[in-house]
């Protein structure tokens, strides 16, 4: 097991995770104050696109879709003066 870093963006839309995630850890600034996805994962382990996760990334504000009750909230951060709250669907059940 590792833990990867992905990066998201600060603009509102969704971003695919295709990787064998055993655990997500959260969204944090990276130390250039870009929004990334961290999380434990088993490189080796074969993996199913099942599996995969998506970050849904909204900008306060912005008209929810009527899945967000579905979703798992992971966090809100400030990036250059937005505020972007991420949002996570998929099989993963972060933490």
């Amino acid at each position: 097991m590792k833990i990867y870093k992905y990066p998201l963006g600060k603009r509102p839309t969704d971003y695919l995770i295709d990787a064998p995630i055993i655990e997500l850890l959260g969204v944090f600034l990276d130390p250039q104050g870009e929004p990334c996805l961290y999380a434990v994962v088993e490189p080796d382990a074969e993996h199913n696109t099942d599996d995969d996760v998506i970050i849904h990334v909204f900008w306060t504000g912005y008209d929810l879709p009527h899945l967000v009750p579905y979703w798992r909230y992971l966090t809100t951060l400030q990036v250059d003066g937005l505020m972007c709250h991420y949002f996570v669907s998929g099989r993963v059940t972060p933490v």
